[in-house]
């Protein structure tokens, strides 16, 4: 009715938002006034007052008759500025709202969800996973590396501890095969583009440097004498302004050769201790929050499709998607979270391959399958690589881990003749080679 009365303190809480606003001169306030949402508090508290279980909160919903309330609150502030001038500011203030703790409560679960994906990505035995400091002054392309997980250390042939005194691009020249040492009749690639692009990780360390994100095939021989065929994922990222390089290793040949005799439990309290690093001391505060947000930031930059799927659920949906996801696929996160992935499919997906995926699933066992998939403009080539993860306290599968990489016609080539050359008993079910003998891009000759 227009009338102000002072109420007798209730002891209860109520929910509302406000602003205050100082009048400062000469350092001291000299006017302070606060601004509140009236009605919402009158409502709370004539319905609390009459016994009434409604609280205006998202769990208990409005009365039927309540026709929707929209509020609007504006601040429009002028001070006097230099030479006289007086400026203006009007901003548009939000309130609290049920959308607002919806949003929160989403931003806590992805926050789950990235350490279940942080967690898995240590246990990876055809991933392996790098960051480096991208250096300015001299020698800068060499990249020395301050964070790996064990299966790098592993590809690369050296010790976790090692890895971390030397630098990216001289550890891989130390692997590649030079063409002299390569079969005959198998390494004719008559596009030099494409033959730099399997045998030379200078190239794309310094696309990296420029902010380009790139992919590169490589022929490697392993500490053991066997060759293998890895592909090279990197990309540039800034955290608290420092540059660095995230660098990912995907092992084509594997999972003939596992690390593991069972698939590691995902979870556990201490990231950091997942990992080999000499990361920067301010990154293990607070329990490692910032290293796990470095982590998270590197697999955002990366134009891979990194994704975790709740296998406890109903259809089995995505519940996690890195940034390369939607410059992949076109999809947006909120287009496709709580959705399962079959909408990938393409109707040139290669359907053996799909049974293999749904066979690895029922046996919850690891699979690397290359498929045909199709986003909201293109269709793509997909090496996708399939972890499952268990609850940290039983042998009950929760989780499906996986890490797609997009590849072009010129690497598709490239990998299938490294993976000839490299074929032994186990790699046929891996990457069948003979399609590509003539493969010309087109998805109907897969």
């Amino acid at each position: 009715d227009g009338s102000y009365a002072a109420l007798a303190p209730t002891y209860q809480t109520i929910r509302t938002q406000g602003i205050a606003v100082d009048t400062i001169r000469g350092g001291k306030v000299v006017d302070h006034v606060c601004f509140w949402d009236e009605e919402a508090l009158r409502m709370q508290l004539l319905a609390q007052g009459e016994g009434k279980q409604w609280r205006g909160t998202r769990h208990t919903p409005a009365p039927a008759d309540a026709g929707p309330a929209t509020v609007r609150l504006r601040l429009s502030v002028m001070g006097r500025w230099r030479d006289n001038k007086f400026i203006r500011v009007v901003a548009a203030l939000g309130v609290s709202t049920p959308a607002s703790e919806e949003v929160a409560l989403k931003g806590e679960m992805q926050a789950h969800y990235q350490r279940k994906v942080l967690s898995q990505l240590a246990y990876c035995r055809g991933e392996g996973v790098a960051l480096c400091e991208a250096v300015d002054e001299g020698g800068g392309e060499a990249l020395p590396v301050m964070l790996c997980s064990d299966t790098f250390a592993a590809l690369v042939g050296v010790e976790g501890q090692t890895v971390l005194k030397g630098r990216l691009e001289p550890l891989l020249r130390s692997l590649l095969v030079q063409p002299e040492e390569e079969a005959d009749g198998h390494w004719s690639t008559p596009n030099p583009e494409a033959e730099g692009a399997a045998s030379d990780p200078l190239a794309a360390i310094r696309a990296a440097l420029q902010g380009q994100p790139s992919t590169t095939p490589l022929h490697v021989q392993c500490a053991d004498g066997r060759h293998r065929c890895l592909l090279l994922s990197l990309s540039r990222f800034i955290y608290e302004s420092k540059a660095y390089i995230a660098a990912l290793l995907h092992d084509m040949n594997w999972p003939q050769a596992p690390l593991a005799a069972r698939p590691p439990k995902i979870g556990g309290p201490d990231l950091c201790s997942l990992y080999h690093h000499r990361a920067p001391r301010s990154w293990l505060w607070f329990n490692g929050r910032g290293f796990e947000v470095a982590m998270v930031a590197a697999l955002h930059s990366l134009n891979l499709m990194v994704t975790l799927v709740d296998m406890a659920a109903a259809d089995q949906p995505l519940v996690w998607l890195s940034g390369g996801f939607e410059r992949v696929t076109g999809f947006k996160p909120a287009q496709v979270l709580g959705t399962n992935c079959r909408f990938l499919q393409a109707p040139s997906t290669d359907p053996l391959c799909v049974e293999r995926i749904r066979s690895a699933l029922r046996r919850e066992a690891t699979i690397r399958a290359n498929m045909y998939n199709e986003g909201a403009k293109d269709c793509f080539w997909n090496s996708l690589a399939l972890y499952p993860g268990y609850r940290p306290d039983s042998d009950q599968l929760r989780y499906y881990f996986g890490v797609g990489t997009p590849l072009s016609t010129e690497h598709m080539k490239a990998v299938a003749r490294i993976l000839v050359l490299t074929e032994d008993e186990a790699t046929g079910s891996v990457f069948a080679p003979m399609p590509f003998a003539g493969w010309s891009g087109q998805s109907d000759c897969y």
